[in-house]
C-alpha cells in the first residue's frame, strides 16, 4: 500500500497560494549572562541537539569581518533540516549575521518553488540588564517573521503558533541550563506582541 506523504497531501489542497507573515517581538529579562545566552543562540550546529522539530543543522561557512562602526561580525551560511521523520522533513538554508555577546540575525536565502516557508526572519538582540544587582541577568529582546508558501499551512500555523514560540523560547533557555547551571533568576516577560497572518 501507497502512504501518501502529509506534506504531499497538504500542498496539493492549498494549491501554494502565497500568504501574509506572522510576527512575534517579544523582551524579556533572562538569568543568564550576554555571553552566555549569546553562545547558546549562536551554537547552530548543535540547534539538532535541543530545539524542537530541528532534526539537522549544518554550518556550511562561517567568514570574519568588520561592520559600518569596525565592530567584529562573522557571517555563516548554516542549514537547518525540520521534520517530523519518516514522515515529513524538509530542509532551509540561511544567513546568520552575528555581533559578538550583542546581536543575531537569520534570513532565509535558499528557497525552492516547493518549500512550505516562503520566508524566514529572526533577529535577537543581548543587553546586560543593568537595573539587576546580579551580574546574570540579560535583556533579551527577540523577533520572528515567517510566512508559509500556502494560505492552508498558514492558517494552521495561526492556531498553534504561541504555544510553537514558546516552546522554542524555552529550548534555548533550558540549554543554557544545561551548559550553564540554574539561572539567577526566572525568565520576566517585559513585553510580548504576536501579530497573526489574516
Amino acid at each position: 500500500m501507497n502512504y501518501l506523504n502529509p506534506r504531499t497531501y497538504w500542498s496539493a489542497l492549498s494549491g501554494y497560494v502565497s500568504s501574509a507573515p506572522i510576527t512575534r517581538k517579544e523582551k524579556a529579562e533572562i538569568g543568564f549572562s550576554s555571553e552566555q545566552l549569546y553562545q547558546v543562540v549562536a551554537d547552530v550546529a548543535n540547534y539538532k541537539s535541543f530545539l524542537p522539530w530541528c532534526t539537522n543543522s549544518v554550518v556550511h561557512s562561517a567568514t570574519l569581518g568588520v561592520n559600518d562602526v569596525g565592530k567584529p561580525v562573522l557571517r555563516m551560511e548554516a542549514t537547518l533540516e525540520i521534520g517530523f521523520p519518516p514522515f515529513y522533513k524538509e530542509q532551509y538554508t540561511s544567513s546568520v549575521t552575528l555581533i559578538s555577546n550583542e546581536y543575531i540575525q537569520a534570513r532565509l536565502h535558499k528557497k525552492s518553488k516547493n518549500q512550505l516557508l516562503s520566508d524566514l526572519r529572526c533577529d535577537w538582540w543581548f543587553e546586560p540588564n543593568e537595573h539587576s544587582k546580579n551580574k546574570r541577568s540579560t535583556k533579551v529582546a527577540f523577533d520572528l517573521r515567517f510566512a508559509f508558501s500556502s494560505s492552508t499551512h498558514q492558517s494552521v500555523a495561526n492556531m498553534v503558533f504561541g504555544r510553537v514560540a514558546h516552546m522554542m523560547g524555552d529550548a534555548f533557555i533550558k540549554r543554557c541550563e544545561k551548559v550553564y547551571g540554574p539561572p539567577s533568576h526566572a525568565k520576566k516577560l517585559i513585553e510580548c506582541k504576536t501579530e497573526l497572518a489574516i
